[in-house]
């Protein structure tokens, strides 16, 4: 398992029951629908004491559905969980970062919270004071080697893979946001 991205069982859930949900061929639709509806109970039961299981929870709220209350359930946890800094850490000894920023910032702005909130605005303003000169984010990874490093040329040597996912998560929430406060 390499964390963040594959270590919560919940954001593994919503991405295999949203998958189903919109990809499955109609004439396996009763069986698929079968399917969300336990990955929404399950979810709805689980545990989340991880930051990817809360971004986990806000999302699985937009792309399976659930009610007001639920969303609402799921923003307060992130909201909660917003560090000084205006970021957000992967687990609570470690620094805030611009994975586990962007994670939560993306799904804040997917359940419904707008891009001028105090909360969004925060996040943002700490993704752009976290960004690298070449515009990427620079994360330090925690997943154990499964093979041999090579370096694809990105940045960040063997922090590179992390580092991918922070920079597409920030770059996405930073050009909502932009798009819209143009608006």
């Amino acid at each position: 398992i390499r964390p963040p991205a594959e270590e919560s069982v919940a954001m593994c859930t919503v991405l295999a029951a949203a998958g189903l949900a919109r990809y499955s061929p109609e004439s396996r639709r009763t069986e698929a629908d079968a399917a969300v509806a336990r990955a929404r109970a399950w979810l709805d039961a689980a545990e989340r004491p991880l930051h990817e299981d809360r971004v986990a929870r806000a999302w699985g709220w937009k792309l399976l559905g659930g009610t007001d209350a639920e969303r609402d359930a799921a923003r307060q946890a992130l909201f909660d969980t917003q560090r000084a800094d205006g970021g957000w850490s992967q687990l609570p000894e470690l620094a805030s970062d611009a994975y586990a920023t962007g994670t939560a910032l993306y799904a804040l702005l997917e359940a419904g919270v707008s891009h001028d909130h105090h909360t969004v605005v925060r996040g943002s303003r700490f993704l752009l004071e976290s960004q690298q000169p070449d515009g990427s984010w620079h994360v330090v990874t925690r997943a154990k080697p499964v093979q041999v490093f090579f370096d694809n040329g990105d940045p960040h040597g063997t922090d590179q893979f992390v580092s991918m996912m922070a920079t597409g998560w920030s770059a996405a929430v930073l050009a909502r946001v932009a798009l819209a406060a143009a608006k």
